[in-house]
Parts: C-alpha cells; sequence; structure tokens
C-alpha cells in the first residue's frame, strides 16, 4: 500500500459521533513502514470536553507529528541525513481538511445563529468540531474575527477579556 493510500485510509479512519447521549470518538494510526495498526485512540464520555481533547490530539499526532515521523522512517530506510529542506511543517492533506473544515464551520456557525438567535457557545462548538478537522479554540478564534468584523455579538463577556466561554452568548450582531 502506497504512503499516499495509507493516508486517505487513516482520514476514512476517523471516526467521531455521538452514540446515546455520549461522545464518542476513535482514531487509528498505523506503522509508517508496515501495513498494520502502530496504535488505537478510542475515547468517550458524556461531556463534550471528549470532543475538545479529541481533535487537539488529532491535529497534534495527525497535523503535527505525522511529517517528523515520516522523515525519522525514511531515514532509518535509506540510510540519509535529511537536509530539511523538502520536510513540509505539517501533513498537507490534514491541513486541507482543516482549512475547508475552518471554512465550512463559520458558515454553519452563522447559519445556525441566524436560525437560533442568540445560543451559548458551549452548546455551538460540539456540533462544529463532531463535524469538521478543527479544534475548539478554531471555533473561539473564528468568533473573535467575527466579532472583530462586527457580524457577531458576545453577550457575558467582560470589559478586558477577549476569549468566549462555554457560558457566554453568541448572537449575530444587528444590521
Amino acid at each position: 500500500m502506497s504512503a499516499i493510500a495509507r493516508e486517505d485510509a487513516l482520514m476514512a479512519l476517523i471516526g467521531i459521533g455521538s452514540v446515546c447521549g455520549l461522545h464518542v470518538a476513535d482514531l487509528a494510526i498505523p506503522f509508517v513502514q508496515a501495513d498494520r495498526t502502530k496504535f488505537r485512540l478510542v475515547v468517550g464520555g458524556s461531556s463534550p470536553a471528549v470532543l475538545k481533547l479529541f481533535r487537539d490530539i488529532e491535529y497534534k499526532i495527525v497535523g503535527t507529528e505525522a511529517p517528523r515521523i515520516r522523515d525519522v522512517a525514511a531515514q532509518a530506510v535509506t540510510g540519509q541525513l535529511p537536509l530539511g529542506l523538502d520536510s513540509q511543517p505539517q501533513n498537507v492533506r490534514f491541513v486541507g481538511q482543516r482549512e475547508r473544515g475552518l471554512e465550512e464551520a463559520s458558515v454553519e456557525l452563522l447559519e445556525r445563529l441566524r436560525q437560533d438567535g442568540e445560543v451559548q457557545y458551549g452548546a455551538l462548538w460540539p456540533p462544529l468540531l463532531r463535524a469538521h478537522h478543527i479544534r475548539e479554540q478554531d471555533v473561539a478564534d473564528a468568533i473573535a474575527d467575527l466579532r472583530r468584523q462586527g457580524r457577531v455579538v458576545v453577550t457575558g463577556l467582560a470589559p478586558g477579556k477577549r476569549r468566549v466561554l462555554d457560558e457566554h452568548g453568541v448572537a449575530l450582531a444587528m444590521a
């Protein structure tokens, strides 16, 4: 199996969803040089923090660590030291999926606010993390950007604070 086919299979194995009110996520990491699983991460729980934890781990393992591990494996096979010129800092496929997820999540976020009016932030981010390869921090950053643009309003935010918390309300700004 080629490296590209293995990466495609890896991204297909990432599963996340809700079962009986529980948040469940599953990620299989294959060996770089063999067609088998190195380890499998399965997390679950009743708190949406499970989704946050899973997406943070996914970002770290699949997004930032995978290219470094591939370089080490290639060095072990060839015996050649890498020059560091052709290494990419992140997994290109994951970065593409993440960028698409960020774009789609912003659209979904605005659509939800149009439909439901003011929504607590704690109710906004879990469905977005379930549907896209993004982190809770990415959702918070998107809301901060929309707030700076004057498109959304965050209620309950203390003066001088910028970080939106689960108990804060988020609504579309009046035109």
